[in-house]
């Protein structure tokens, strides 16, 4: 679970979708090859999506089922299935701060394209529910960045393409009743998660150099942040 930085750039990107018209989509032409080819692969893997955790009136059955079928998702690289583990108004914490993330109406959407940027694997050593709609996780959280090929781009080593990172997080994870996330309040290094937040705004500032955005989309993406 990404924080910071890479949260205010999507929600940006998110924001440019849903704000600009159906002839001029957030991606003009270029949406065809970055969100829509996640889309088509996605809609080969919806029979795959969690089954429903079955919820009662005193809240969600099992929370941690309900929580790592969602990370499970995410692992699998499949942004529609993710996007279902999210309730509306979901907040990110990380050390006591709101990300502000913003998923907008569409968790889906930001799944996408995030698992476009990169691939994100789990290994846990503790995973418990604690109380009602409410579950402990600890893992280490390995990113490994794509080399620019799921963006049309040639194939990169140079950074921040085809790096990797490891995280070491502990989250405290709520649900609804609908056994949907609401708010995900991790702790962890700084250190590592802001060398993924610096990774993500370079890569960004990769595509946006390759001309994958349209400028107006760069020019608020890029304003004071580039790396």
């Amino acid at each position: 679970m990404k924080a910071g930085l890479l949260s205010i750039i999507i929600s940006i990107l998110l924001a440019f979708a849903t704000s600009t018209s159906t002839s001029h989509n957030l991606l003009c032409e270029k949406r065809t090859r970055i969100l829509e080819n996640g889309e088509r692969s996605n809609k080969a893997k919806r029979s795959e999506s969690p089954k429903e955790i079955v919820d009662n009136k005193n809240g969600c059955e099992d929370p941690l089922a309900a929580i790592m079928q969602t990370l499970q998702c995410i692992a699998d690289g499949d942004g529609t299935c993710a996007g279902m583990g999210y309730a509306a108004g979901f907040q990110k914490i990380h050390n006591g701060i709101d990300t502000n993330l913003d998923f907008g109406d569409n968790p889906s959407a930001f799944w996408t394209f995030v698992l476009q940027m990169f691939v994100l694997s789990f290994s846990y050593d503790h995973r418990v529910n604690v109380g009602p709609n409410m579950a402990s996780i600890r893992y280490i959280e390995g990113v490994q960045f794509n080399d620019g090929t799921s963006f049309g781009l040639p194939a990169s080593d140079f950074y921040p393409f085809n790096s990797s990172y490891v995280q070491h997080e502990h989250a405290l994870v709520t649900v609804d009743n609908d056994c949907k996330m609401t708010k995900w309040d991790q702790y962890g290094d700084n250190t590592e998660q802001n060398e993924v937040d610096d990774a993500s705004a370079a890569f960004i500032g990769g595509l946006c150099d390759a001309n994958v955005f349209p400028p107006e989309v760069c020019t608020v993406l890029l304003g004071g942040r580039r790396v």
